[in-house]
């Protein structure tokens, strides 16, 4: 056999071998009622997810930054890999600029509801999640961290694991006005970085979030367990 064509073939082997290796990702285009709006979702699928057809995986909600969408965490981070080393479902919607809260004063910006009363039940119907509270966790970055901490806290009985990299605590004390504006990390961020060292800083936090959804996996005490990272400034 010549040179070139063992090379051809044994680049062939391993690009199949990573393409079985690699979790799937979906996009659902869900149209909320609540919001009235097309609001997608990205869906990370275990590796063994369409062999293992009787199997049903705990699922990680993760939730994004102030001035990001869904498709941030599959664009700008690992996360498609990391989780591909477990066998969980990562579900990443779409929250707009809505802090997950239901807004007093504007109808449409339900936010907080969307997540539990009709994003949750469309990724029960469509994919074999573990219905129970042990199965499902949630994390966030920036405004998704404020947003996980605060389901966490509100619906204990839902989440069996909460997680925060550099959450936005700071926005309950902040006037209408200030929501919009740069803060520090102790509040929020919205400063677009790409440095390598931000990057890889951001890798490694939601490294330890799926690793620790993971290993919450299965808990049934009644009050969720929370990791919280604060870092610098990041958003996605």
């Amino acid at each position: 056999m010549q040179p070139t064509t063992r090379l051809i073939k044994a680049l062939l082997l391993i690009f199949c071998l990573a393409t079985v290796a690699s979790a799937r990702v979906d996009t659902v285009r869900f149209q909320s009622k609540l919001i009235n709006a097309t609001l997608p979702y990205n869906v990370i699928l275990p590796t063994d997810y369409d062999t293992s057809t009787t199997t049903r995986y705990p699922v990680l909600y993760l939730l994004h930054g102030l001035t990001g969408h869904y498709s941030d965490w599959i664009a700008r981070t690992n996360v498609a890999d990391y989780a591909s080393a477990y066998r969980m479902i990562v579900i990443m919607p779409e929250g707009n600029d809505g802090w997950y809260t239901d807004s007093a004063t504007v109808i449409t910006d339900k936010y907080e509801s969307y997540i539990l009363k009709e994003l949750m039940p469309d990724v029960q119907q469509r994919y074999r999640t573990i219905e129970a509270r042990y199965g499902r966790s949630i994390a966030g970055l920036s405004m998704g961290g404020y947003g996980a901490f605060k389901f966490g806290l509100k619906s204990p009985a839902t989440f069996v694991f909460a997680g925060s990299m550099s959450g936005a605590f700071g926005v309950t004390r902040f006037t209408e006005k200030e929501i919009g504006q740069d803060c520090d990390e102790n509040g929020l961020e919205i400063e677009k970085d790409s440095s390598p060292r931000r990057a890889q800083r951001l890798n490694t936090q939601i490294e330890q979030v799926v690793h620790e959804s993971a290993a919450r996996s299965g808990d049934v005490d009644q009050s969720p367990q929370t990791f919280r990272v604060q870092g610098g400034p990041i958003v996605v």
